[in-house]
């Protein structure tokens, strides 16, 4: 089941999948392509486009007519691919957390830094 997302990330993740769809599998992609791709209209799409290009996350083909990947999400990408994975860092755990047991965890929350509230947090995903 896809979780939904937080308000006010819906612009988050279109642009998201404007990335996706503009670094997939062929060199460059049209405006029409792409918004048909990722499911959005032409003008969204092209907003979404335009601000990615301006961060240089996207760039316009030399004749103007395809978008293909900018130097910053290769730039991006680069960084990532070198260094370790998060799970490769952490110590594996033999016994779950309080938490993901079902009990309401004394800890604090990471996320906000007050106590937690809820006994299972992600319930309802």
């Amino acid at each position: 089941m896809k979780q939904r997302a937080y308000p006010g990330t819906q612009a988050v993740q279109r642009a998201v999948r404007v990335l996706k769809a503009v670094s997939a599998v062929r060199p460059e992609r049209g405006l029409t392509e792409l918004a048909r791709a990722v499911g959005l209209n032409k003008t969204t799409a092209y907003r979404l486009l335009t601000a990615l290009e301006s961060e240089g996350l996207v760039e316009r083909s030399p004749e103007g007519e395809g978008y293909r990947p900018g130097p910053e999400l290769v730039a991006l990408g680069s960084r990532a691919s070198a260094r370790p994975t998060c799970a490769s860092r952490r110590a594996p755990s033999s016994t779950p957390s309080p938490t993901r047991r079902g009990r309401r965890s004394r800890s604090r929350s990471w996320w906000a830094g007050t106590p937690s509230s809820s006994t299972r947090p992600w319930a309802g995903t």
